[in-house]
């Protein structure tokens, strides 16, 4: 009888210890746990975030003053090789040379870094020696139509003109596409930042600027339509080899092409505008066909 009313006192002692025990636990979930628990993430749409506007905003006074600056150098460049009797072609190139000697810099730097500082960085360096060489630039002061609009509305009722600017707006719909989606595309399968800048390298070393410097011949000896049907015809081809593409190296031999689908086609379209303006209206004339382009098309 001890022995067993020793187990019971022990075994009551047990069950008494082990619910005080359990009373002393602290509940490690707070009351009000509906901040602590995460629920399904919302998904929010880029239009509501004020990121988007600011950039939406910044691009767009980029463009404006990019397209703004093409124009304006377009018609000096066209100015100063007629007063020195160059080729539009043979000095436009030099913008070609640039842009592939640079591309595949900025793509190792940004390869090599978290961000795209460093691009940046190099964008605005190669900026400031752009504007203190114009700064000693001996410009050709164009002359200014004294009716403007009357000159520039007799060219736009020009079936010939409304026609070649239809033909540099579907260029620019297909232009637009490569700027924005392939670099996109070559990443999502597999490509580098390199190859990026590679891009650019063989599209002006290989195709552009041989391009560029024929280009008043093969102008000349097919005319400005026919440049810019070529062109189109380009497009087609190397939007068809894309769809094809597995392996990102293989974009390098479809932007060979490049050569006539901006080497030829800029030339060609910065010409015609020349050759088709009244007198005066020449900066207008080559804003009206490079809006239709790098605006309404891209």
């Amino acid at each position: 009888m001890d022995s067993s009313t020793e187990r019971d006192s022990s075994s009551d002692t047990m069950d008494t210890s082990a619910i005080i025990e359990c009373q002393n636990i602290e509940c490690q979930i707070p009351r009000d746990n509906r901040k602590a628990i995460p629920y399904e993430k919302k998904i929010v749409s880029d239009f509501e975030t004020y990121q988007f506007w600011v950039y939406a905003l910044l691009t767009t006074i980029a463009m404006g003053c990019t397209n703004g600056l093409f124009t304006l150098s377009d018609t000096a460049c066209c100015e100063s090789v007629e007063k020195f009797g160059a080729q539009f072609g043979r000095q436009r190139l030099y913008g070609a040379l640039g842009w592939g000697l640079i591309s595949p810099i900025g793509g190792l730097l940004n390869d090599y870094t978290d961000d795209f500082t460093a691009s940046w960085i190099l964008m605005a360096v190669m900026s400031i020696a752009s504007l203190l060489n114009i700064l000693r630039l001996d410009l050709v002061k164009p002359q200014f139509s004294k009716n403007l609009m009357k000159d520039i509305g007799a060219v736009l009722r020009s079936k010939e003109f409304l026609a070649f600017k239809l033909c540099v707006l579907l260029n620019g719909v297909c232009t637009g596409v490569l700027w924005y989606y392939l670099v996109w595309y070559l990443t999502v399968i597999g490509g580098s930042r390199l190859l990026c800048g590679l891009v650019q390298t063989v599209q002006c070393f290989v195709g552009e600027i041989p391009c560029m410097f024929f280009s008043g011949w093969v102008i000349r000896k097919i005319g400005y339509f026919n440049v810019v049907t070529l062109s189109l015809m380009c497009y087609f081809t190397r939007f068809f080899w894309y769809s094809y593409l597995t392996n990102p190296w293989l974009v390098l031999p479809a932007e060979c092409l490049s050569g006539i689908t901006y080497g030829l086609f800029y030339p060609a379209v910065a010409s015609y505008a020349k050759f088709s303006a009244k007198p005066g209206t020449e900066a207008t004339t080559q804003a009206v066909l490079f809006t239709a382009h790098e605006g309404l098309g891209k």
